[in-house]
């Protein structure tokens, strides 16, 4: 991409002023014409690479290394001098100028420059950057280059806030600054320090990879760079985060590339590591909690009708991660019903900056229908206009059911009641019409064996009952019998809440007669319940048995009361079954059918 003519030209009227316009992200430079005249070439340069091409060799490593720090820094101005190589061989002496243009987050954008010829010495004192703290003075037929290195690498460090060596591979030391010094928690002033005692401050943890860059890094093929970031342990104990930048100059000895020279720009990035880590630790919490509650998060532009949604949000509605997120497909999966209402929710919190909060239904891909709640607010206005809102989607299909499960419950239990309080009443009659004598334990078994399939029934949530928890639990009282004179068998079966009360009630009385006058008011006396699935035509049909064995003899009662009712007629009217009661001599054998789905569930 070009820059506008004026932009790039604005300095060429200037007798040896050219400038130009660098933009670092993608490497692309442009030049005025001027500024290609006073390089003396007839095609600028467009990379990087190519303008340090243009540089005197001897200047080419420290004005990357000051360029380096001057970009990783904070300024918004640089300066510096350099020499040229004109194609023609001709050495010419400039001055660099620039802006440095960045974006919110400090990251540069563009940078833009002038470059000044200062070959002739009468254009000094109107160019020059330094000022008084460097005392620079250049004479007639005197070169310009009276700058060392390193105070060209120090005026970097002060406007970056970076710290600066430079490598003697021969001598395998480190020229390093004051501040690189500090850095490095080896002193206060500049000093000259062995590669081995730089290399002692790498955390053991990172010692390994660094060492490993570092030797890739002067292999001749590498291109001379090297860019990491690792910590490093000072002798005081303290670790800091280090961002590093490389640069080394390679010399031919004995026919081989070796590394010669090298500049080394670091920046302490400990507390830019810290808070990266709390922001990752924070968006882990989070995305934590929005696993865990089942929770979507989505971020609305306003102004583009565009969208952004976390993860959970397409898991909670069963898209592709990644599908391109918008208000519009969000609608696709809301059920046809609830679209109106929630359009107008929305519309109307963005209008009225209101807190958006609507319950609504989403039809998921497989058809399935779950339950949302959305809450969200206008963040962000523009001259008045909202510009953009965020909020969340919550799971909240199992919190209704729940609420729907409890008030069938409380209305079943109302009814229940209700025909409760008529089963007693029923009971209390049935059981004074055998007498005033034993009114009292009659009544209170019967009570009993009511109150025990109430305990079963809520403990199911009144949904279903085991048949053999039934069987045992009418059984309760003859514990020290179960499995041994009560024998028990049948395959699992769950039964529906109102045949376990009929059944339960059943059960009990045919325990209760056991024990006065059949097997189980004898010590020999066994008592086998045993049920089966049959099939009667093509309907499956539950057949239970009470077989007792070792009692008395027994005979067919002369009368019929409440009890043989409950285990009889009462019951073959609720489950809509047969009942026979068959009193052999040698025990009593009750057998009940009916069809399997009058009284299972499951």
């Amino acid at each position: 991409m070009r820059t506008k003519t004026i932009e790039l030209s604005f300095a060429d009227a200037y007798p040896g002023l050219g400038s130009y316009v660098w933009r670092p992200a993608d490497g692309r430079l442009d030049w005025s014409p001027g500024l290609a005249r006073i390089y003396g070439r007839g095609v600028a340069p467009s990379t990087e690479a190519e303008f340090m091409s243009c540089l005197h060799p001897d200047d080419r490593l420290r004005v990357e290394g000051e360029t380096e720090s001057f970009l990783t820094g904070s300024a918004s101005t640089y300066s510096h001098s350099f020499r040229i190589l004109r194609p023609d061989g001709e050495v010419r002496w400039l001055v660099d100028r620039a802006w440095i243009e960045r974006d919110a987050q400090g990251r540069v954008k563009a940078i833009h420059g002038v470059n000044i010829d200062v070959t002739e010495s009468r254009h000094l004192d109107r160019v020059m950057p330094y000022g008084d703290e460097h005392d620079v003075e250049l004479r007639a037929g005197q070169s310009p280059r009276n700058y060392s290195d390193w105070a060209h690498l120090e005026i970097g460090a002060r406007t970056g806030g970076i710290a600066l060596a430079t490598i003697d591979y021969r001598a395998g030391t480190f020229v390093l600054s004051a501040a690189a010094a500090r850095l490095f928690g080896l002193g206060d002033a500049e000093m000259t320090v062995s590669r081995e005692a730089i290399h002692a401050t790498f955390h053991p943890d990172d010692r390994g990879r660094v060492e490993s860059e570092t030797r890739a890094a002067i292999n001749p093929s590498s291109g001379g760079r090297l860019s990491t970031e690792h910590r490093i342990l000072r002798p005081d104990g303290s670790v800091r985060w280090v961002r590093v930048q490389k640069r080394i100059d390679f010399e031919s000895r004995d026919g081989q590339r070796h590394p010669d020279r090298g500049i080394l720009a670091a920046v302490d990035i400990s507390e830019q590591k810290r808070a990266e880590t709390e922001l990752q630790e924070s968006e882990e919490r989070l995305a934590l909690a929005q696993e865990v509650a089942a929770i979507g998060v989505w971020d609305l532009n306003l102004n583009e009708n565009s969208a952004v949604w976390t993860d959970k949000l397409y898991d909670l509605l069963q898209i592709e991660r990644g599908t391109p997120p918008s208000v519009d497909l969000f609608y696709q999966y809301v059920h046809p019903e609830d679209i109106g209402a929630l359009r107008q929710a929305l519309q109307t919190s963005i209008d009225q900056r209101l807190e958006f909060h609507a319950e609504f239904r989403i039809v998921r891909p497989d058809g399935k229908v779950r339950y949302f709640l959305g809450r969200g607010r206008v963040v962000e206005e523009v001259e008045g206009h909202p510009v953009r809102m965020i909020g969340v989607n919550y799971d909240i299909t199992e919190r209704k059911e729940q609420a729907a499960h409890t008030e069938f419950l409380l209305e079943e239990v109302n009814h229940r009641a209700k025909n409760m309080i008529s089963l007693i009443g029923v009971i209390a009659k049935r059981t004074a019409e055998s007498g005033i004598e034993g009114f009292t334990e009659r009544f209170s078994m019967r009570l009993s064996a009511l109150a025990a399939n109430q305990d079963l029934l809520v403990s199911a949530e009144w949904k279903t009952v085991d048949l053999e928890d039934l069987v045992r639990a009418q059984l309760a009282h003859f514990k020290d019998l179960l499995d041994r004179r009560i024998l028990i068998e049948g395959p699992a079966l769950s039964l529906s809440p109102a045949a376990a009360e009929r059944f339960g009630m059943a059960l009990n009385e045919l325990a209760t007669n056991a024990a006065k006058y059949g097997a189980l008011s004898r010590s020999e006396g066994v008592v086998q319940i045993t049920w089966r699935i049959e099939t009667d035509g093509e309907a499956p049909c539950l057949v239970v048995v009470w077989q007792e064995a070792g009692g008395p003899s027994v005979n067919s009662p002369t009368r019929k009361g409440f009890g043989s009712l409950v285990s009889g007629s009462i019951l073959e009217a609720a489950l809509n079954g047969k009942v026979e009661a068959n009193y052999a001599e040698d025990g009593l054998r009750w057998t009940m059918r009916c069809l399997l789905d009058h009284i299972a569930n499951g």
